[in-house]
């Protein structure tokens, strides 16, 4: 079904266009390596492009209500 693929395909380009924004807020975290059980509320994640710090090698900083982590390559 060739509607079906082109709807896959939009969803792949507009996660690809999300992931590579330098933040998002709200929703789910989208995961650089493993997922991590985290309890609280996710707030936001944000890279070296959003904010002058250093994440390691192309890191992501997650921010949960109650804690914050980065995760790296």
């Amino acid at each position: 079904n060739d509607s079906g693929e082109h709807e896959d395909e939009r969803i792949r380009d507009l996660r690809s266009t999300i992931y590579g924004a330098g933040a998002r807020v709200l929703g789910e975290p989208l995961w650089l390596q493993n997922e991590v059980d985290v309890v609280s509320p996710f707030v936001m994640q944000f890279d070296e492009s959003f904010v002058d710090v250093n994440l390691g090698d192309l890191g992501i900083m997650y921010v949960f209500s109650d804690t914050a982590f980065f995760q790296c390559h």
